[in-house]
């Protein structure tokens, strides 16, 4: 009996930091959390680099926007960068997957990465 509680609770506590999302429909995310898109495929961001112009300013230079980008397909992960400019691969393709970045709040104005929202789609390629 202990042992099933026991198992129990290491099974909920292994699922309880991840958060199922749907393929083909856009979904807000957060850096260090682990979204699980299908039963093979999941991905995390680690870290955000935002060098965009903040809202209020008039900038020289746009900057840019991307993130560190942890991918895994079955029994293969890579690390990689998604990038928000469609220019430089967004989306970004894995597997029989396209990424997209559509956005990321605030605009280089977080103090933390607990504080910063990202706008993704993930759709079959």
């Amino acid at each position: 009996m202990k042992a099933r509680t026991l198992l129990l609770l290491i099974i909920l506590f292994s699922i309880s930091g991840c958060e199922k999302i749907k393929l083909g429909e856009t979904f807000k995310c957060h850096p260090g959390i682990t979204y699980h898109v299908t039963s093979d495929l999941s991905f995390k961001i680690t870290d955000v680099h935002d060098s965009r112009c903040p809202e209020d300013m008039i900038c020289i230079w746009a900057g840019e926007c991307h993130l560190d980008f942890t991918i895994k397909l079955a029994d293969n992960i890579i690390d990689t960068l998604l990038y928000m400019n469609p220019v430089v691969e967004n989306p970004y393709i894995f597997g029989n997957y396209n990424f997209s970045v559509l956005d990321v709040r605030p605009i280089n104005g977080a103090s933390s990465l607990k504080d910063i929202t990202i706008k993704m789609l993930i759709t079959d390629y």
